[in-house]
Order: structure tokens, then C-alpha cells, then sequence
């Protein structure tokens, strides 16, 4: 296919990214749509008069590495997600013989790195739990995997108990509404799509407690009652800002238990969604199946699961060769020992 770049007509980079950011928002949640235009924004206005033809790698590498010199590395790959989305779409309707995104180079930089929970942390964490107010809901997330907004905005309607399993099906959201101001929503999960867990014993007890909590709290006064599973000890819905703040509280709790058994005291910070990925990190270790694990997840791809924790795979992946190279020894000298 020739394609004129001469053409005084052709579409601008601008055009084109503004007509995919309109299309795309009968497809994402609001807020989504937001970080889209937000992230594409400086971009369109760094090409506004560029034929779309004329982008090339070279280009908008420059604008990538300007991003990443500021230390704006999470930008840095959501820009060239987008990009390379949005520019895939004009290579499916001829505006373009090949994506100029697909060989923009993001270094993965280590601090970056997925935080998860050791199995020393996580025994500590549990064990700070005691006598906080939230301790179901923390020992919840951390055997489900939820993200921080699907566990606030859980409701007891979602719980099968004869069955055993709970149905993920919303999250919460802060957004901005069209008078600028903030407020909590509920909203589809991130992927749009709705899973069922089974709930192990585990879970069911904390389940279990949690309600008795509510009720208790009700008896006392000043408690509304509520659909959603956790909440505030008002009664009102939580978000994962009120997660946060209430962690580095039981961060504290974790040092000074710490040091009381002789060690440095010192917690590497983490947060709500630390207790995901320590989740996802203790699944690979068990070797759950990338398919299982992003259904899990609530990942609409095993691609995605793959992609986030790559950099723990590796260690897996030697183990699992390590073991599998004993079972197939053993074999062999069965085998050999068979032949007469």
C-alpha cells in the first residue's frame, strides 16, 4: 500500500488520537477515559500540525526519554500503551503502513519492582492485626488477591454461603463529577468482567466475624446499617485512601514487634495493593497454573498476569526446572534399571 504523506488532507497526529480517545469512551469506565485524555494530552499538543504519516519511532522516543529523565517511568509506559493501542487502530484503517510505537524502548527501572509481602512480613503483618478494626478485611484481601477497590465495595449480597463462593462484581471509585467536585462511585470491575471465588474455611471465618462485628456495632449505636461487607466504623463506604492510612498505622505495630525480638525494626512501606500482589506472589510459589492465577486476579489476559510479574518468574522457573530434573532422573535410573 502507497501512502501519499504529501497529502495536505491527511490526518493529523492530533486528529487521529482525539477521534481514538472519542471512541473509546462508549468502551472505558469515565475515570479511565480521564487518565487517557490526561496521558495523551501533551502529546497531541507536541504534534498537533504533524501528519500522522510523518510520526516516527525517532520522534516520539524523544518525548518517552523526556518522561523517563523526569522520573515519570509509570507515565512512561502508560503513554506508549496508549500509543501503541491507538496507533495499532490506524494500521487496521490504512492510515498507517506500520505502528512507529511498537519500538519505543522503556527501561524497566528496580524500584518500580511489584512489593510484596516475605513470608516472614506476612506472618508479622497477620500477627499486628490484633485488636485493629480492620483485621478481616486485611486477612481477606490477602487470601483473595482483590484489589483494594473490589474488597471495599464487596456487599453481603455477593456471598453465596451454601456454595461457598462470592461473586466480584464492582469496585470502588473516587472521581470527579462535572462540577469538579469528588465524590465515592461504585463501578464495574477494571476489566469489565465479573468472576466467582470459592471461599476456603479460612475465609467463610472471616466472613463470619465480620458480620458479627457489623452487628455488634449496630447494637452500640452510631453504626448505620449497610449491604457492603466493609466499611468504615461508621458505616459508610471505604476507599483504599482509608486503607492506606490505616496500614502504616499496623507498619508501626510491625517494628515495634520487630524489635522486640531482636531485629532492626525496620518495614519496608507497603501498601492495600501490596496485599494483592503478596497474594499473587504466594500463588506462583505454590505453583498455581498463569491461567488460574489471572482468573483470579481478575486479569483479562494470562498475558497481563505474565506481564506484571515477570520479574518473579525466573525464580520460579529455576525451581521448577530444578524439580523436574529430579523427577527426570529418577526416571531414568528406574528406566535403566529395567533393562536387562
Amino acid at each position: 500500500m502507497v501512502i501519499d504523506i504529501h497529502d495536505k488532507e491527511e490526518t493529523t497526529v492530533n486528529e487521529w488520537l482525539q477521534g481514538w480517545l472519542d471512541r473509546k469512551y462508549e468502551n472505558v469506565q469515565a475515570s479511565t477515559h480521564q487518565n487517557y485524555t490526561s496521558l495523551l494530552r501533551p502529546v497531541q499538543q507536541l504534534y498537533v500540525n504533524v501528519p500522522l504519516v510523518e510520526l516516527s519511532t525517532e520522534e516520539l522516543q524523544t518525548y518517552i526519554d523526556l518522561l523517563l529523565e523526569a522520573g515519570l517511568y509509570s507515565a512512561a509506559w502508560h503513554v506508549r500503551d496508549l500509543l501503541k493501542a491507538a496507533l495499532d487502530d490506524a494500521v487496521r484503517m490504512h492510515k498507517l503502513c506500520e505502528n512507529p510505537a511498537r519500538k519505543l524502548m522503556v527501561p524497566y527501572k528496580e524500584s518500580q519492582t511489584i512489593k510484596a509481602l516475605t513470608k516472614d512480613m506476612q506472618q508479622l503483618f497477620l500477627k499486628s492485626l490484633e485488636n485493629e478494626r480492620t483485621k478481616n478485611l486485611f486477612a481477606f484481601q490477602l487470601l483473595t488477591g482483590l484489589r483494594p477497590g473490589e474488597v471495599c465495595a464487596l456487599q453481603w449480597s455477593d456471598i453465596d454461603w451454601d456454595n461457598k463462593t462470592v461473586v466480584i462484581q464492582r469496585n470502588v471509585r473516587r472521581v470527579k463529577d462535572e462540577f469538579n467536585q469528588s465524590r465515592l462511585t461504585l463501578s464495574p470491575t477494571k476489566n469489565g468482567c465479573n468472576r466467582i471465588l470459592l471461599l476456603s474455611d479460612t475465609m467463610l471465618i472471616l466472613l463470619r466475624n465480620q458480620k458479627l462485628l457489623q452487628q455488634k456495632e449496630i447494637c452500640d449505636g452510631g453504626y448505620q446499617e449497610t449491604q457492603f461487607v466493609f466499611t468504615t466504623k461508621n458505616g459508610t463506604l471505604l476507599e483504599s485512601t482509608s486503607l492506606n492510612r490505616t496500614l502504616k498505622k499496623v507498619q508501626k505495630k510491625m517494628s515495634e514487634r520487630d524489635l522486640q525480638k531482636g531485629g532492626s525494626g525496620v518495614i519496608p512501606a507497603f501498601t492495600a495493593h501490596s496485599l494483592r500482589h503478596t497474594f499473587a506472589t504466594r500463588a506462583l510459589e505454590a505453583n498455581v497454573p498463569p491461567k488460574v492465577l489471572a482468573y483470579w486476579l481478575g486479569h483479562k489476559t494470562v498475558r497481563i498476569t505474565l506481564d506484571v510479574y515477570q520479574h518473579i518468574l525466573p525464580e520460579f522457573n529455576q525451581s521448577s526446572v530444578e524439580k523436574m530434573d529430579e523427577k527426570m532422573q529418577q526416571m531414568c535410573i528406574d528406566w535403566i534399571h529395567t533393562i536387562k
